[in-house]
Order: C-alpha cells, then sequence, then structure tokens
C-alpha cells in the first residue's frame, strides 16, 4: 500500500470546535473515573475487601483496577468495528452512555458490610464492563479529532484529547481531594465516597447530546463516498493487515504508558501509604502537577507539528529512562515539596510524550481499519501496560521494600520504547491520513 505525502493536499474537511469538544467530553468522564476511582483506592479497598491486611486490600482494589484495563483491547476491537461500519459518531456516542451508565453504577453498589461477597464481584463485573465500553473511547476520540483537522495541524487537534484525559484525571484528583478535605472520614466511607461516581452520570448525558449534533468525520465521509461501501471484516482484515502497525505503536507507547500512569496513580498513594506523607498534601501536588500539565499540552501539540513526532518522541522516551530513579527518590523525602518537585519532573515527558502518541493513534492505521486497529493498539498498550502500573507498583514494593524497583521498572519500559523509536519508526507527520500505513524504517 502506498503512502501519499504530498503536503500541499488540502484537509479532508474544516476544523471543527463541536468535534474537538464533542470528543473531548468521553475522555474527561472516562479518565475522571479512573481518576477518582485510583485515588480513592485506599478508601474503597476496606469497604469492598475488609480484612487485617491493608496492602492485600488495596492490591485486590488495584487489581480490579487492572482487569478493567485489560478488558480494553476487546472493547477497542468491539467499538472500532461499529466506527468503522456504521461510522465514528454512532461509536463515541455509545461509548460515552455506556461509561456514564457503569459509572454511575458503582456509586450506587452496597459495601461487603451489607452484600458480602456480591459487593466485590458485582464492582469487578462492572469495572469489566466499564473498560470494555472505554476500549473504543480515546481512540476513537482521537480519530475522529484529527478526521477533522487539518494535515498541519493534526498535532495541535490531537492534543485536545489529551487536554480530555488529564483534565479529567485533574478532576478526579480534586474531586478526591476535596471529600477528604472536606468529610469526616466516617461520612467518606458511608456516603461520600459514592458521590464522584454519580456525577458521571450528567456529564456522560452532556457527551452524548453533543456527539449526536456533531457532523460525521469528513474523512470517514469520503472514504464511504468513494468505495461506495465500508469495510466488510475491520477487524479481521485488521488483524491481516495491520500487525505490524500495532505492535509498533505498542512499542512506541509502552514506555509513556508505565511512566504516566506510574506517577499520576500510584505515586500519591506509595506517598500516603510508604512515606507517611499527609493524604491531602499528597492529592495537592496531584492536582499542581497536573494543572501544570494542562498548560502545557497544546504547546507540545504543535511541536510535534512544527519540528515532527520523531525528535519530540526520542527526547521523551531519553528523560523517561533516566528519570524514575531520580524523581522517586525525591519524592521519598516524605515533604510537600519534594512530592510535587517529583512530579512536576515528570510531567515534562508526559506532555512530551503525550503529544506524540496521541496523534499517532489516527497516522498509522488507514482509514477504512483506522477504529478497530487504533483501538486494539492504543488499548493492548495502555491497558495492559498502564492500566497494571499501580498493581505491579504496589507489588514492587511490597516484594523489594524499595520504590527504586518501580522506577527501575519505568525505566526499563522506556529503554523499549526508545529502541522501536530509533531503528522502526519513520517520520508520520505528512503521511496521508486516507492511506496511512508503517513507513519502513
Amino acid at each position: 500500500m502506498s503512502v501519499r505525502t504530498d503536503p500541499t493536499t488540502p484537509a479532508v474537511g474544516k476544523p471543527s470546535r463541536r468535534a474537538v469538544l464533542a470528543s473531548g467530553i468521553g475522555n474527561f468522564v472516562e479518565q475522571y473515573d479512573f481518576g477518582v476511582y485510583g485515588y480513592l483506592a485506599p478508601i474503597l479497598a476496606p469497604l469492598f475487601f475488609p480484612g487485617e491486611n491493608p496492602v492485600a486490600g488495596l492490591l485486590a482494589t488495584y487489581g480490579i483496577y487492572a482487569i478493567s484495563f485489560v478488558m480494553r483491547p476487546l472493547g477497542g476491537a468491539l467499538f472500532g468495528m461499529i466506527g468503522d461500519r456504521l461510522g465514528r459518531r454512532a461509536m463515541l456516542a455509545l461509548t460515552v452512555l455506556l461509561i456514564g451508565l457503569f459509572t454511575g453504577l458503582i456509586g450506587a453498589l452496597p459495601t461487603y458490610a451489607a452484600a458480602g461477597i456480591a459487593a466485590p464481584v458485582l464492582l469487578l463485573v462492572l469495572r469489566m464492563l466499564q473498560g470494555l465500553a472505554a476500549g473504543g473511547e480515546y481512540s476513537g476520540a482521537v480519530g475522529f479529532m484529527v478526521e477533522h483537522a487539518p494535515r498541519h495541524r493534526r498535532g495541535f487537534f490531537a492534543s485536545f484529547a489529551s487536554l480530555g484525559v488529564y483534565l479529567g484525571l485533574l478532576s478526579g484528583a480534586a474531586m478526591a481531594t476535596l471529600l477528604t478535605a472536606t468529610l469526616t472520614h466516617e461520612q467518606l466511607t458511608t456516603w461520600g465516597w459514592r458521590l464522584p461516581f454519580l456525577v458521571a452520570i450528567p456529564l456522560c448525558a452532556l457527551g452524548l447530546v453533543l456527539r449526536l449534533a456533531v457532523e460525521e468525520s469528513p474523512e470517514f465521509e469520503r472514504f464511504r463516498r468513494e468505495q461506495g461501501a465500508v469495510e466488510a471484516t475491520p477487524v479481521r482484515t485488521t488483524l491481516r493487515t495491520q500487525w505490524r502497525a500495532i505492535l509498533l505503536y505498542v512499542g512506541m507507547t509502552i514506555g509513556g504508558s508505565v511512566s504516566s500512569y506510574s506517577v499520576i496513580t500510584y505515586l500519591p498513594q506509595h506517598l500516603i501509604n510508604d512515606v507517611g506523607l499527609d493524604s491531602d498534601a499528597a492529592f495537592a501536588t496531584s492536582v499542581i502537577a497536573m494543572g501544570v500539565l494542562l498548560v502545557t499540552l497544546p504547546f507540545t501539540g504543535l511541536l510535534v507539528d512544527v519540528v515532527g513526532r520523531k525528535p519530540v518522541h526520542l527526547t521523551a522516551a531519553v528523560i523517561y529512562v533516566v528519570l524514575p530513579a531520580i524523581a522517586y527518590s525525591i519524592a521519598d523525602d516524605g515533604t510537600f515539596g519534594s512530592a510535587l518537585t517529583a512530579q512536576l519532573l515528570f510531567m515534562v515527558p508526559v506532555s512530551l510524550n503525550s503529544a506524540v502518541v496521541t496523534v499517532l493513534i489516527p497516522e498509522l492505521f488507514p482509514t477504512r481499519v483506522r477504529a478497530t486497529a487504533s483501538g486494539i493498539g492504543f488499548n493492548l498498550s495502555y491497558g495492559l501496560f498502564g492500566g497494571t502500573a499501580p498493581l505491579v507498583g504496589t507489588a514492587l514494593v511490597a516484594a523489594t521494600g524499595t520504590v527504586l524497583s518501580v522506577a527501575a521498572y519505568a525505566s526499563a519500559a522506556a529503554l523499549i520504547s526508545l529502541l522501536v523509536c530509533v531503528f522502526c519508526y519513520r517520520e508520520t507527520r505528512d503521511v496521508d491520513l486516507a492511506t496511512a500505513a508503517v513507513p519502513a524504517p
């Protein structure tokens, strides 16, 4: 399959603010929920997994967190197939509806004290269903945004997907901080923990309205018009023709997925449980660091449009290799200042890496199977490696007694991404979305 790289080819459609907003709100709600669940894990653990060993309860809570991510590749294939056959808008309307439903139901669950073993089982089922729906959300939303964007601004448009993600995580962290700061422990464990999950219902209702009101992707419409039909078997075609691109994407993103989820979800709990930092202070450092990250994302999106994807990715990967041991050592000083410094240091490669790996989602896969292929590729990386990072981090520290084991794990993952970028990836800044294919290195 040839790759047309003529930079003068006009954009498929005019930029659409409504498309950006409609796409971003689903990312926001999805990550808001995962942020809330991650930050409230120490509160949820004794409610659903009571026992004498708090580490075991926390591991069980993070295990359910990880299982929801493991479901994502299946969701990416399922909802991606809908996106490639029925259209991007139908897929995104369905994912935001289901995410809101399953998130809200978590807020209505009985605890172990009220329902016994049924409580953690129901929590597990809802998290699995939620992960399934989320599997088609982020990659589908990014593709939808970029398919509305002019070629020379694809990185900038894709940055708003990352903006929605981290704004959601920030909101989840802020909600957890607000609850822990204003409610007593009794209030928090009886009814307060339910509030952030129930809030997702009206947010997703708004997202559904916005997505039904926005026009279909012009790139998808052009493909359907020119071909006269859509891809009949997107999953089969993806596995037969796009496996190299999927492996390339996983390799490019494994470092960022491990490091970003380690620092954003795992590190605050490490500071609280292992270092002894006050929970309010730990959550506050996360809120500040992600607030800084939000400001930088549009600029790094512009940067990858100007200098290209490969130089930015290589810079982020090198930082990810050397930074974890330094940053975690600083964080272990146990003060508010040291915790904030460590997280701010991490925000540099997170911002750079996010700009690249987001725009690569649509650029590595052709229009005919983009939703399916990107859904599988993205969720293999971030589901299997990012979503399991808090669980792996907790287990590593429990086994070794030092957070440097988490740093070593993150650095090893980053080294893989660095080598893949150097030897297997060729610049895709000017690739034609219609016939996107992996250029030979």
